[in-house]
């Protein structure tokens, strides 16, 4: 699955919007501990963000899975921040989606 979301004014700088998905992170009680990863990006078009991501588990009919969610965070030309969302499975994640978001952001 992937999301775009324009993020709250008061989260326009991405290491601020970091802050907070971290925050959420550790008061999430599925996430996996120490999977909280985050790392500068720049994409094809010289845009510049943070990529974090984590695991978090899920129990269904008596079986775990694990998921990992993938958060590319960006100013857009308004100076909003932007978070393109990617989750995925460990069975379903994709390289090709990854290439994607970096080949796609840009501001226009």
């Amino acid at each position: 699955m992937v999301q775009v979301l324009v993020l709250p004014p008061d989260r326009s700088d991405p290491q601020v919007a970091v802050k907070g998905l971290r925050a959420a992170f550790d008061a999430n009680t599925k996430a996996v501990k120490d999977s909280f990863k985050q790392e500068q990006f720049t994409t094809e078009s010289g845009l510049q963000g943070i990529r974090a991501s984590y695991s978090q588990q899920s129990e269904e009919d008596g079986r775990v899975t694990e998921s990992r969610s993938y958060n590319y965070i960006v100013r857009n030309r308004d100076g909003r921040g932007v978070g393109v969302n990617y989750i995925a499975t460990a069975q379903s994640d994709s390289d090709a989606i990854h290439q994607m978001i970096r080949k796609t952001l840009r501001l226009e």
